[in-house]
């Protein structure tokens, strides 16, 4: 009798106690109700305040799933308390997992930002690959256009900036690659520099003006985000220069890891062309460098070996057959001879603005580190190198069909 009393007593205290559990399950808040997901930041810096804007995605209940975006903003004195402040507002706690980029602005990258980035590397579970973008308008407005254009823009902006590694500079802009670069001797890395597609109109249009008394009935026209292949060059932490897509060009011939390059060679005049103009596509690209210290004097000997394929043509004489051979001593030359000034153009860029993109100083030190290193010690101040460094190029051609 004693046994089955407690045996009854037993399972009622085992029932009641799975009851009350499961009325404290379904009274408990879901995930969604008490955690924010942030995929977008930006950081502006203003009136000596951070302004740090989050786009949110927020789940919101209904038959079917669906979510909406809002841009939440905050000003404080550091970017750990904005984002502090932004779940006060919205209730809710901010989880980075998701951020897929960070836009930072001008204002804001005229200083080291190393030590305001930092904050994300410490037990935010902010990715390693979360993308670095630089513009030189408000990163907010920026922040707000990709979230008004479509719910896709994080994957638009991550394959814009694989695009820009692929055909202009293969370097990384993400935020674990940043801080690898700051911490290397030659402490130079790079991001692509977006701006707005109106801005740019506002720009070309800006000197064109309507007559008096005319007025512009038309519907304005939407922002869009706008990649021309700029990018923002950081030394030391800081933007130290912001390369126009032409000068990004120059240094694609330093750049043996691009997997595509164009190639136009204008007044080309031999034997089948006369005043021409040909575009090429370099199908293949064989690029290898040579480092050595001759008499105090670093040298980079760079030799090129390109596959070069016509896409366009143009000329005064006859029609060319397509399938006709256009490599000659005439052409080579005028290839070596573009390659040569692009070259000498963006070392001259990499001398002004001390921004080692290549990372000349691990080649340097690793193909002739006893040479390096004395001519290193006669330097001062260090951060020089680039000053003296001279460049061979060395070009061969060849048709590909």
């Amino acid at each position: 009798m004693t046994k089955q009393l407690i045996k009854k007593w037993a399972t009622i205290l085992i029932i009641g106690f799975l009851v009350l559990l499961a009325i404290e399950t379904i009274n408990m808040p879901g995930q969604n109700s008490v955690r924010a997901i942030c995929t977008g930041l930006s950081i502006d810096y203003e009136d000596l305040e951070y302004s740090v804007s989050a786009q949110i995605i927020i789940p919101e209940a209904g038959g079917e799933y669906s979510q909406k975006t809002v841009i939440v903003n905050n000003k404080a004195q550091s970017i750990e308390e904005a984002l502090h402040n932004m779940e006060f507002q919205i209730g809710k706690k901010i989880r980075l997992g998701h951020c897929g980029f960070i836009i930072l602005s001008k204002d804001f990258c005229e200083n080291n930002i190393t030590k305001e980035l930092d904050y994300f590397l410490r037990g935010n579970n902010l990715g390693n690959n979360t993308l670095l973008l630089y513009t030189d308008l408000k990163a907010q407005k920026v922040l707000e256009k990709t979230s008004n254009i479509n719910s896709n823009e994080v994957d638009n902006l991550q394959i814009t900036s694989k695009y820009n590694q692929q055909h202009l500079l293969s370097k990384s802009s993400s935020l674990m690659s940043f801080f690898n670069d700051y911490l290397s001797p030659h402490k130079t890395s790079c991001m692509p520099n977006i701006t707005l597609e109106e801005e740019a109109e506002k720009k070309n249009s800006s000197n064109s003006q309507s007559g008096a008394g005319e007025k512009n009935n038309s519907e304005p026209t939407k922002d869009s985000i706008k990649n021309d292949g700029s990018m923002a060059v950081f030394v030391n932490g800081k933007c130290s220069k912001v390369l126009s897509p032409s000068e990004c060009e120059n240094f694609q011939w330093f750049d043996p890891k691009l997997t595509e390059t164009r190639l136009k060679i204008e007044n080309i005049n031999n034997d089948k062309i006369k005043n021409g103009t040909i575009s090429f596509t370099l199908s293949h690209r064989c690029i290898n460098f040579e480092y050595k210290v001759l008499h105090n004097q670093p040298i980079i000997t760079i030799n090129y070996n390109l596959g070069l394929k016509p896409e366009s043509i143009t000329s005064e004489s006859h029609i060319v057959p397509t399938y006709s051979s256009f490599v000659d001593d005439v052409v080579t030359n005028l290839v070596s001879n573009k390659i040569n000034q692009a070259v000498s153009n963006a070392l001259s860029l990499m001398q002004q603005y001390e921004m080692d993109l290549f990372n000349f100083y691990h080649q340097f030190n690793l193909n002739c580190h006893s040479n390096w290193q004395e001519y290193l010690s006669n330097l001062l101040p260090i951060e020089h190198y680039l000053d003296k460094i001279k460049i061979i190029t060395n070009v061969y051609c060849s048709d590909e069909f």
